[in-house]
């Protein structure tokens, strides 16, 4: 297996192309098919996942871990790949059914057939692409120069094809090519690792019930991260739509890239339950909570406190009803890091998916509820209250389920010196931003490298020791060596 800080790394790397690429597209794709065509897209996305989240049952998550506890053996590995298959083909053709008589019987969706039906090939592609597997066998360096590619295609075909409001169905096909075009080339090196044989001793039956725990998690969970769209769809139009989904871009962007740590752990996690090496695990779980605290206090405070100019370089001055929202929405980084760390390196691995479908479930039901009354009344801004509110809510029920774990995980010392360190950097920066002005781009990019250069010379100077790590990874630990000499 490669080490942990290797996969960390390489997921990273996936994560910044994550995060970079729709900081390249979206200010062009936000200007070029304005708020309403991005209503539409944003609609149409959430209305998909559903289904979307009905064919995958789960398995995009129970995949890993059962891929990582028979690594070791390729028969056995094929045939837990191939009974997930088998149930996956049976779940993703009751969702077509299901989408086609939603989009028959359903005016709001009957309006918008044609990019529902754009977006379902990710459930068909889904199917092949097996990106549980690779996962759960740790390759990711295969995953991300593989991502990264169809990216950067993606992105050329964009710049090619999208250039006006009309050309959002054209703009959907490119996203779904970028998401999951190269599922069929994970079928076909996926003979490296399992064979597509029948291996026979099929026993389905035992993968659904945890599936279904986790389909009912991660429902739950969908409802609070798409739910808005779909109601602000419904209640407020496409314009809210617009604006909510632009600021929801940006957290989810940037919450993708502080939370990448979390995608490697889940299989190695899982190796260390399988094989009882628990001293390990409490010292994995230790520093990943250091190393998702020293990334994601300082982006959450950036963003909001500088929302406005993150909108306008971002999305442009069309958006600027997306701000207030925007730095409501960006506190949600701080509760998904919670969540992540609990749910996906604690209660998952350890076999508690009840515990962590019941938490999801406590944040989906609050969402719903304060939903009803936000939207009607704040449209886009209520719905970014709501989810934080919800969030919230889910991740206090974990700490609570999980509160051995967490007294091993949080470490007061080092929270105090991020959130130190956090101050100086914001206080510097504000004094900047109030005695030089600069045309919004360049003052945009003028306080990121002022604030985030601070941080990491303060962290640097203080020794903070995952910090220190990182640097001294990336340069094959020539720094290491300069200092001791």
């Amino acid at each position: 297996m490669k080490s942990l800080k290797h996969n960390a790394v390489m997921n990273v790397i996936l994560n910044i192309s994550n995060m970079v690429f729709p900081l390249i597209t979206y200010p062009y794709v936000a200007r070029a098919l304005l708020v309403e065509a991005n209503g539409r897209l944003s609609f149409a996305q959430s209305v998909i996942s559903y289904f979307t989240l009905f064919a995958t049952l789960g398995i995009t998550t129970y995949g890993i871990k059962v891929t990582a506890q028979a690594r070791d053996n390729k028969e056995d590995l094929s045939r837990r790949v191939q009974e997930l298959v088998i149930l996956n083909i049976f779940t993703t053709f009751i969702a077509f059914v299901a989408l086609g008589i939603a989009i028959i019987f359903v005016g709001r969706l009957r309006q918008e057939w044609a990019l529902l039906l754009i977006y379902s090939a990710n459930m068909l592609l889904n199917v092949v692409g097996l990106n549980w597997m690779y996962v759960g066998l740790e390759k990711f360096d295969y995953i991300t120069i593989r991502s990264i590619v169809f990216k950067f295609i993606s992105l050329i075909l964009m710049f090619i094809f999208v250039h006006k409001p009309t050309d959002c169905y054209i703009y959907a096909c490119i996203t779904v090519f970028a998401t999951v075009g190269s599922n069929i080339l994970n079928l076909i090196n996926a003979r490296k690792y399992i064979t597509f044989k029948p291996v026979g001793n099929y026993n389905i039956k035992k993968h659904l019930k945890p599936t279904l725990m986790l389909f009912s998690t991660f429902l739950a969970s969908n409802v609070y991260m798409n739910l808005d769209n779909t109601m602000l769809g419904f209640i407020k139009g496409n314009y809210e739509v617009g604006i909510y989904y632009t600021a929801v871009r940006i957290q989810v962007i940037l919450g993708t890239f502080v939370t990448s740590v979390t995608a490697v752990l889940l299989p190695r996690m899982s190796y260390y339950y399988e094989k009882g090496q628990t001293s390990t695990l409490k010292r994995t779980l230790k520093k990943s909570y250091r190393v998702l605290l020293m990334a994601s206090i300082p982006v959450v405070v950036f963003c909001i406190i500088f929302a406005r100019e993150c909108i306008l370089v971002i999305a442009g001055p069309d958006y600027v009803d997306a701000i207030v929202p925007t730095q409501v929405i960006m506190s949600c980084i701080i509760m998904m890091v919670i969540t992540n760390l609990i749910g996906v390196q604690i209660l998952i691995p350890s076999g508690k998916e009840k515990k962590y479908m019941h938490a999801v479930i406590i944040g989906a039901v609050v969402d719903l509820a304060l939903n009803s009354f936000m939207i009607p009344l704040w449209g886009a801004l209520g719905a970014a209250i709501a989810t934080l509110v919800a969030q919230t809510a889910q991740a206090v029920f974990q700490i609570i389920i999980a509160r051995d774990y967490v007294k091993i995980m949080f470490n007061g010392k080092k929270t105090l010196q991020i959130f130190g360190v956090t101050l100086i950097a914001s206080v510097i920066t504000v004094i900047v931003n109030m005695n030089v002005q600069l045309f919004f781009i360049y003052q945009l990019f003028v306080l990121a490298g002022i604030f985030f250069g601070v941080y990491a010379i303060i962290l640097w100077i203080i020794g903070y020791e995952d910090f220190v790590e990182v640097v001294e990874y990336f340069t094959k630990g020539h720094i290491k060596r300069y200092r001791k000499s």
